[in-house]
């Protein structure tokens, strides 16, 4: 992996190049990426045949087999699902190979698909509106995800892209506009994150997968603020912008040296209500956790409890509740057999309550 980081006086350059080569501006082609788009790299080898001889569907029901033979490749199959969505939309028209299995392995079989259409078609948007109701909203997603690769020079455009989703008409509309957002914030964010080097961020925070290449140039104040557009559409819409908050302290922790108090004034700064800020909070406070747990290795509940604690215990007591809220939600991502009982002997017992019902609410979507 190469990647590189530019400071200038008004531009943060951030690229982030997986084996890849190119002249680091603007998207990436299929032929740059390390892993050429189509090539079948990185897929089963028996279901690559089965794909080449047989067509999509019939490879997908292969490797559906493959999953519920070896449970344990199950567990961890986004990425390859990703890969065989790739292959498959290359040799097929993706509107209809989307519809073959859009919810396989947490999705990383639609955003494979939809990789190819944001590249090679441009017609990803028609994808998701001939999706199922229930894949609609990770179809956008997705497609959120996409767009830092159709503008790496601007967030805000890629956000105003987000609201294309709107329709007055149709109430459901404004989650599609939260989720795109989100998307958008977590493949800018990653790639900010980890070219600043200060973040353990798992693979699968990025739609492009392991084929992927993405290239940002942001401005010094879209690093700062990088949800405004959508904070000021909240205006008029609320709640849109929170996707997109949520996952803002990708870029507030770029600073290497950044601790609890820092990025607590930074939230502080970023939100325009108290609302945004604490989702700016929890923000933190979750990825945060997510970095030091990578760091220290801790797996088992009681240390990881213990953990939010040592993390969010450092920021000012107004903004301990919301950080630990996203703290105790890392956790218990993490750990999922935590139980009830287990937030009534932590600090911050609330938060932990809190972080409980917004796993809970987020597995029935």
């Amino acid at each position: 992996m190469i990647v590189a980081v530019v400071f200038t006086m008004s531009v943060t350059t951030v690229a982030l190049v997986i084996a890849g080569e190119g002249d680091g501006v603007g998207p990436a082609t299929g032929s740059e990426a390390g892993v050429v788009l189509g090539s079948g790299e990185g897929v089963p080898a028996g279901i690559l045949a089965v794909l080449e001889t047989s067509g999509a569907k019939a490879a997908v029901a292969a490797y559906e087999k493959m999953l519920t033979d070896d449970p344990e490749r199950a567990y961890g199959c986004h990425s390859e699902a990703h890969l065989l969505g790739q292959n498959a939309a290359m040799r097929e028209d993706p509107r209809k190979v989307v519809l073959i299995a859009p919810g396989l392995c947490q999705g990383g079989f639609l955003h494979g698909v939809l990789q190819v259409a944001a590249r090679e078609k441009g017609y990803e948007r028609d994808i998701c509106s001939n999706l199922p109701e229930e894949y609609i909203d990770n179809c956008a997603h997705g497609y959120g995800h996409l767009l830092a690769v159709q503008y790496p020079r601007s967030i805000s455009e890629a956000l105003q892209v987000c609201i294309g989703f709107y329709d007055a008409m149709v109430s459901t509309s404004i989650k599609l506009v939260a989720r795109c957002g989100g998307g958008a914030a977590m493949e800018y964010g990653t790639a900010v994150g980890r070219s600043a080097g200060v973040l353990a961020v798992d693979p699968e925070h990025s739609v492009m997968g392991p084929a992927g290449e993405v290239q940002v140039e942001l401005e010094e104040d879209e690093l700062r603020q990088p949800c405004r557009v959508l904070q000021e559409f909240a205006k008029k819409i609320p709640e849109v912008q929170n996707e997109c908050l949520l996952h803002v302290a990708f870029f507030l922790m770029r600073e290497a040296n950044a601790g609890a108090a820092e990025l607590y004034a930074a939230c502080i700064a970023t939100g325009n209500n108290t609302g945004e800020r604490e989702v700016c909070l929890r923000s933190v406070g979750q990825r945060l956790v997510e970095e030091r747990y990578h760091r220290t290795g801790e797996t088992e509940g009681a240390d990881l409890l213990d953990l939010v604690r040592s993390v969010c215990g450092e920021m000012p007591e107004s903004g301990q509740q919301p950080c630990a809220v996203g703290g105790y939600r890392q956790v218990i991502s993490q750990e999922m057999e935590l139980l009830s009982s287990d937030c009534l002997r932590v600090w911050q017992t609330p938060a932990c309550r809190e972080a409980q019902y917004i796993v809970k609410a987020e597995q029935l979507q």
